[in-house]
């Protein structure tokens, strides 16, 4: 992760999504890290991307997000630390981040990152402790789409049939 300047100042409340809805394929397409994650945020399918490429750069990235509607800012390390409070916490679970970790020596894989889970290839694993000590960040986006504002429609009640004038089910009396 880049260090940055102080300079800027990112407004991280307009990033919280009221909803998420990762769309998830039945099994990992092999055109890689980066059409995978951008399928997870899209909808689109994988396969759409076209050949398997080596290099799903953050330009790459960025391009295709502003081409779908999505918001976003790079997050550095002055971005994130912006504040004179020490116990802040300016990114938190209900915030998407999509980032580039160091997987081994020469690979970095692109993740996306919610509410303490981590979206990787179609599969989902709980966040740990150290997971970004053992693979650091080397770019991050925090990302947010329109759609992700719209409210969580309430669960419905079921009703189930009871009482008089009520068709009966097999076998009451």
């Amino acid at each position: 992760m880049e260090h940055g300047s102080y300079v800027k100042q990112i407004d991280f409340g307009r990033f919280v999504c009221k909803k998420f809805v990762p769309h998830l394929y039945g099994s990992y397409s092999a055109c890689g890290c980066g059409a995978n994650a951008l399928a997870l945020l899209t909808g689109n399918p994988s396969e759409n991307f076209g050949a398997r490429r080596e290099d799903w750069t953050s330009k790459i990235m960025r391009v295709y997000l502003r081409k779908h509607n999505f918001i976003f800012e790079k997050l550095t390390k002055c971005a994130v630390t912006n504040t004179r409070f020490w116990n802040h916490a300016a990114i938190g679970h209900q915030h998407v981040v999509l980032m580039s970790i160091k997987l081994m020596q020469n690979e970095a894989s692109w993740v996306v990152v919610y509410q303490e889970r981590m979206y990787h290839n179609f599969e989902i694993t709980k966040m740990k402790p150290y997971e970004l000590l053992n693979h650091p960040i080397m770019e991050a986006l925090i990302i947010k789409h329109p759609s992700w504002d719209e409210p969580v429609l309430p669960r419905r009640p079921v009703l189930w049939p009871s009482g008089p004038g009520m068709p009966k089910l097999y076998g009451e009396p």
